[in-house]
C-alpha cells in the first residue's frame, strides 16, 4: 500500500494512454449518423415474393416457416383446441414447389382463409413447435382464395380459385383437398379474356415426391414427402366453363381463312368463345406435357335427362355451333411443351392460350352437332376430333344422320377434314372435305312448280366423298352408286358416280354495275343445295344404267354429261346444215341476268327424235316411247334453258345399239347399230351420224347400211358415205298392186 502511495504521488499525473480520435469525442444527437437498415428476414422476403411487397401478411404477428422451408404460415391469432388441433386466424399459407433446376422460375401456390384448424403429426404445446411438425389434416372456413403464379413473376396471368364460404378440407394421407361449396376458377393466363369455370363441390388431388417413385418403391417414404403441385382437379356438379381458343382452331367450327388474314396483317389472332355446361362432373388430369379434361353428365337410372353441352359462339354474327353429348374427353397439349422432367409439377393450367386441343371424344346414346352458320344438324353416338389430321368424325350405331339445307344424309359414319389451300395457287382457298362411309343415302330436296318437295335420293354402299376440284364442288359416290329422281321420273346407276357442282353466278343489275354478291367459298359440304349450286358435269363409271321417260341406258361402261347455261335466244346457234361429223357447239348466253339454279337432274333430257327423217311433219305421240341405248362409252352435252335441261349433242362409241318402238303397232320402229353414233340437236330436226364396219340404221320400213350413215331431219335427207345399201319395205309391187 505504501508503494502505491509513493507511485501515485510522484508518477500518477503522467498519462501514458493516447488521446481519443476526434470522431469518438462527444457530439450532439442531431449530429449522429443514421443507424444501418435492419435486413429483412428470410420469412418476410418469401411472404413478399408470394403475396406482394405491401401484402398484409408481412404485418402478421405470427410468421412461421416449416423445416422443409417450402411452406410458410402467417396469422394474427394462435390457439390450441381441446382436440389437439391448432386454430389460426386469419390464415395465409405459401407453398414453394421445388425444382432441381435452379435457373427455372419458381412455382408458388398461396391460400388465404378467414379461419383455419390444423392437425399436426405430433402434439403442439406452444407456437414454436409448429416449425418442427408436419400437417396431416386441416380445415379452412370463410372466404377462401387459392392462387397459382404459373411460374411467372407477373401478377396479371395468375390462376385464382375462389370459395365464398367453405369449409375447405385437407387430408395428408390421401393427399386430397376438397369442399362442397361453390367454386369460381379464373385463369388469367388466357389473353385477352380469362378462362373461367364455375362449379359446385371440388376435389383436388395433390402430387408428391412419393407418387413419382416406381410402384415397387412407393411403400418407402422419402425424407420429406413434399407437395410438388396438383395432379387432378374435379368439380362435382353444376359445371359451367368459358374458354377462348384461337379463332382458326377447327374444333367445332373452323374459320381458317380469317385466322390467316389476321396473321398476314400482323394482328393478334382473334379468340373464339367456347362454353361447356353440364350438371355432372368436370375432371382435369394433369400429366407430363399434356392434360386430360373430362366432362361427364353422370347419367344413372332414375335421374332426369342431363347432357354435356358445348357451344362455340360466332360473335358478331349472332350464331353458334353446338355439341350435345353425355361424356366429353378432351386431350390438351401445352404449346410451349413445358413440363416437369420428373413428373407433373404444374398447378392446374386449365384451357388457356398456352394449351392446344389435341383431340376430343364425345359419346352418348345420342350425340348431336348443330351449326347455325352451316345450317347443319347431325346425330350419332360418337364424335371424335383430331387436330393433328384436322378431322372430325361422327359415328352412329347402326348409323348417323344429318340435315343440311333441308337435305338429309344417312351413313355409318361421316368424317370432315380441313384441306389447306394450294400454296402454289394464290387464288386457292381452304375447304372442307367430307367422307361418309356406306351403306348410306342422301335425300336432296327439290321443289317443283307447285312447291311440293320431291327429293332426289342418292345411295351408295362403299363411301361418299364431298370435296373440291378447282372451282367446282365434287361429289363421288362409290359402290353400287345410284341417283333416283322421282320429280323427273328418272334414275342413274353405276359402280361410281361423280357430280361436279359450281356456285351460282352473282346477280347483276341491268346497268352492268358491280356484282351484288361475291362468290361464296365452300365452308363444308355434306350434301349439295339445289338453290345454291349448279350442275356442271356428271360421270358414271362401271356397269352404267339409266332410266327416264325419254332414255333407257343399259350395258354401258361410262357415261359423261356436261351442263351449261344458255338463254332461249342463243339456245340453237349452229347451222341447220352442218358438215358431217363436225357439229358446231352452241354459244353460251352473254346476257346480264342470271336465272335461278336449275334443279339437280343428273340425267339429261334426251329428246333425240330419231323416229323418222321428216320428223317435223309428224304429230307428237302421246304414248311414251323411250330410246334404249347401249354403248361402251356415252358422252352428252346438255343446255340448261330456263331451268330445264335439253340435249345439245351426244357421242357414243363401242358396240352402239339404239332402239325405239314405233308409233304404229306392228311396225319395227328405230334400230341403230354401229361402232359410233353422234347426234347434234337442232330446232328443226336432229343430225345423226352412225359409223362402223357395217353401220345399220333402220327406221320403220327403211333400212340403210354402210360405213357411215347420215340422217338430217331438218332437210329430210339421208345418205351413205362409202359403199352402202338401202332397203325399203313396201306392201305393193312395182305395178302398185
Amino acid at each position: 500500500m505504501a508503494l502505491y502511495f509513493v507511485y501515485a504521488w510522484f508518477l500518477g499525473a503522467i498519462d501514458g494512454i493516447p488521446p481519443l480520435p476526434l470522431a469518438f469525442s462527444a457530439r450532439a444527437k442531431e449530429d449522429l449518423p443514421p443507424l444501418p437498415v435492419r435486413p429483412t428476414s428470410r420469412v418476410v422476403t418469401k411472404l413478399q415474393q408470394a403475396f406482394g411487397l405491401d401484402c398484409p401478411e408481412v404485418q402478421r404477428k405470427i410468421k412461421i416457416e416449416l423445416n422443409s422451408r417450402s411452406m410458410l404460415f402467417a396469422a394474427d391469432s394462435f390457439q390450441i383446441e381441446p382436440d389437439g388441433r391448432v386454430r389460426l386466424l386469419p390464415l395465409s399459407v405459401v407453398v414453394f414447389n421445388k425444382d432441381k433446376n435452379e435457373n427455372k422460375p419458381i412455382e408458388i401456390n398461396t391460400i388465404r382463409g378467414d379461419v383455419a384448424y390444423l392437425k399436426f403429426d405430433r402434439p403442439i404445446v406452444n407456437l414454436t413447435d409448429i416449425g418442427s411438425r408436419k400437417i396431416i389434416g386441416g380445415e379452412i372456413s370463410g372466404k377462401i382464395e387459392i392462387i397459382n403464379n404459373h411460374k411467372t413473376p407477373s401478377r396479371d396471368d395468375d390462376l385464382f380459385i375462389y370459395i365464398p364460404n367453405g369449409p375447405l378440407f385437407y387430408q395428408e394421407s390421401k393427399q386430397l383437398i376438397w369442399t362442397s361449396d361453390t367454386i369460381h376458377l379464373t385463369d388469367n393466363h388466357s389473353k385477352p379474356r380469362p378462362t373461367e369455370i364455375h362449379g359446385l363441390g371440388m376435389e383436388m388431388e395433390l402430387l408428391t415426391e412419393a407418387s413419382l417413385l416406381p410402384t415397387t418403391n412407393q411403400s418407402k417414404k422419402t425424407k420429406s414427402d413434399n407437395i410438388l403441385g396438383v395432379k387432378r382437379i374435379k368439380l362435382l356438379s353444376n359445371v359451367d366453363m368459358h374458354l377462348y381458343v384461337d379463332n382458326d382452331s377447327s374444333f367445332l367450327g373452323a374459320t381458317p381463312e380469317k385466322g390467316k388474314k389476321e396473321a398476314a396483317k400482323g394482328l393478334p389472332k382473334e379468340k373464339a368463345h367456347i362454353g361447356i355446361k353440364t350438371l355432372g362432373t368436370f375432371d382435369y388430369l394433369i400429366q407430363k406435357g399434356r392434360d386430360i379434361a373430362t366432362f361427364d353428365a353422370c347419367i344413372s337410372p332414375g335421374t332426369p335427362k342431363r347432357d354435356v353441352i358445348v357451344t362455340r359462339h360466332h360473335e358478331g354474327k349472332g350464331q353458334i355451333d353446338q355439341l350435345v353429348c353425355e361424356k366429353l374427353e378432351i386431350n390438351l397439349k401445352r404449346k410451349d411443351n413445358v413440363g416437369p422432367t420428373s413428373g407433373v409439377q404444374n398447378e392446374e393450367k386449365s384451357l388457356s392460350s398456352g394449351i392446344d386441343i389435341e383431340n376430343a371424344l364425345a359419346t352418348g346414346k345420342e350425340v348431336v352437332l348443330i351449326s347455325e352458320e352451316e345450317k347443319l344438324e347431325a346425330h350419332g353416338n360418337s364424335f371424335f376430333y383430331d387436330a393433328k389430321t384436322s378431322t372430325a368424325t361422327l359415328k352412329g350405331s347402326p348409323e348417323m344422320w344429318a340435315v343440311k339445307d333441308g337435305n338429309i344424309l344417312h351413313a355409318v359414319d361421316m368424317t370432315i377434314q380441313n384441306e389447306k389451300a394450294d400454296p402454289k395457287n394464290p387464288a386457292a382457298k381452304s375447304f372442307q372435305k367430307a367422307t361418309a362411309k356406306g351403306p348410306g343415302w342422301i335425300d336432296i330436296t327439290e321443289k317443283d312448280k307447285d312447291k311440293k318437295g320431291k327429293p332426289v335420293r342418292a345411295t351408295w354402299k362403299d363411301q361418299l366423298v364431298s370435296t373440291r376440284e378447282g372451282i367446282f364442288d365434287l361429289l363421288i359416290l362409290t359402290g353400287d352408286a345410284r341417283f333416283d329422281d322421282p320429280l323427273h321420273d328418272q334414275n342413274l346407276h353405276a359402280d361410281t358416280l361423280k357430280v361436279w357442282l359450281k356456285a351460282a353466278e352473282p346477280a347483276k343489275t341491268i346497268t352492268n354495275t358491280a356484282a351484288i354478291n361475291k362468290e361464296k367459298p365452300l365452308q363444308s359440304t355434306v350434301v349439295p343445295s339445289g338453290s345454291g349450286k349448279k350442275l356442271h358435269r356428271v360421270e358414271a363409271i362401271g356397269n352404267v344404267s339409266a332410266d327416264s321417260k325419254d332414255l333407257i341406258i343399259r350395258d354401258s361402261g361410262r357415261l359423261s354429261a356436261w351442263f351449261k347455261e344458255v338463254s332461249v335466244k342463243n339456245a340453237f346457234t349452229v347451222s341447220n346444215n352442218p358438215a358431217p361429223n363436225q357439229p358446231k357447239p352452241t354459244v353460251a348466253s352473254q346476257n346480264n341476268t342470271t336465272q335461278p339454279a336449275p334443279p339437280i337432274s343428273v340425267i339429261p333430257n334426251m329428246e333425240v327424235k330419231i323416229d323418222g327423217i321428216n320428223n317435223n311433219n309428224k304429230k307428237p305421240s302421246t304414248a311414251p316411247r323411250p330410246i334404249h341405248l347401249s354403248a361402251r362409252s356415252i358422252e352428252a352435252w346438255v343446255d340448261q334453258i330456263e331451268n330445264k335441261n335439253k340435249l345439245e349433242r351426244f357421242w357414243t362409241e363401242g358396240s352402239v345399239t339404239v332402239k325405239q318402238d314405233s308409233e304404229k303397232p306392228g311396225e319395227k320402229g328405230v334400230d341403230i347399230k354401229g361402232d359410233t353414233l353422234q347426234m347434234t340437236a337442232h330446232p328443226d330436226g336432229n343430225f345423226l351420224v352412225v359409223t362402223g364396219d357395217l353401220a345399220q340404221l333402220r327406221m320403220d320400213r327403211m333400212l340403210i347400211v354402210g360405213p357411215e350413215v347420215n340422217i338430217d331431219q331438218a332437210t329430210n335427207k339421208a345418205w351413205v358415205n362409202g359403199v352402202g345399201a338401202m332397203q325399203m319395205e313396201s306392201t305393193t309391187n312395182f305395178q302398185g298392186t
